[in-house]
């Protein structure tokens, strides 16, 4: 199966589903791209953040960190540290936040389903206990994003 970009495939589905199923939509093909990217870069803004959260997309599925991205990252802060290129404080803060990280795929039944409300510019997370969430089994630090 050969493979298609991304641009040509929203082309392709603007034409042939939109414009014939919809024939007097005034729909710019653009807008129909930005609609199409907008769950991507939602995973990319937040698998940028620190805590590297494993991200729930709708009939997409799931995006997570991978566990040797992790560990070169944390290889990577040490060589930074001692070439001296980041201060004693951030180097504790990030190997902190690494083994933290490190340490759901180690435990991954010590974490639970967590919610998170980006409707802000500080994500706030709320636990599942405390979310009265029907299916709250023991997972890592997930999001979802539906809409």
């Amino acid at each position: 199966m050969a493979e298609i970009p991304f641009n040509d495939l929203v082309g392709m589905f603007y034409n042939e589903h939109i414009k014939v199923k919809y024939p007097k939509t005034n729909i710019p093909k653009e807008e129909i791209d930005r609609i199409c990217r907008t769950p991507f870069l939602f995973v990319r803004k937040n698998m940028k953040r620190d805590d590297f959260p494993t991200i729930r997309l709708l009939h997409l599925g799931r995006f997570t960190v991978l566990e040797n991205k992790v560990r070169k990252l944390t290889s990577d802060n040490e060589t930074d540290y001692l070439a001296g290129h980041i201060s004693p404080e951030t180097y504790e803060r990030r190997k902190a936040g690494f083994e933290a990280i490190l340490s759901r795929f180690l435990h991954p039944e010590r974490e639970r389903l967590q919610i998170i409300d980006d409707t802000e510019d500080t994500p706030s997370y709320i636990p599942a206990e405390l979310a009265n969430l029907p299916d709250a089994t023991p997972s890592t630090n997930t999001q979802t994003w539906e809409d």
